[in-house]
């Protein structure tokens, strides 16, 4: 019986460590990371995810998911087109029914995002309170 508790406990710390790593270390290599951590924020994310988005060249494919961040408050929308003579871009917000088409402020380099983890942003509220 102490063997399965030791393995319990040793399982939830080194979840713990692995989630709190995972957090902390991706901006450090220049990944950004979004968390959502409260339902008050208006976005399209899912409360309680945390999104990982890599900056690239706006020369990427159509379809393409990137992350929007304008007011401080961050979007997941699929990219249709870049016009690189006025800096913009069309996208689309996917989570709602009527697909109507957006237009974006874009640079040089876009975050395309690469994973949206659900339930690990609760982890960040529960250290917090």
């Amino acid at each position: 019986m102490s063997k399965f508790l030791k393995f319990i406990v040793h399982f939830f710390v080194i979840c713990t460590i692995v989630c709190v790593l995972g957090l902390a270390l991706p901006p450090f290599f220049g990944v950004r990371t979004v968390i959502m951590d409260s339902s008050d924020k208006a976005t399209n994310l899912p409360v309680g995810s945390v999104t990982y988005a890599i900056p690239v060249k706006t020369d990427v494919a159509a379809g393409t998911p990137i992350l929007v961040q304008e007011d401080g408050k961050s979007y997941r929308y699929n990219l249709v087109s870049v016009n690189r003579e006025n800096n913009t871009g069309t996208v689309i917000d996917t989570t709602t029914s009527a697909q109507q088409n957006i237009t974006v402020s874009v640079k040089n380099w876009v975050p395309k995002i690469v994973v949206t983890i659900p339930f690990v942003g609760y982890l960040l509220v529960a250290t917090e309170s």
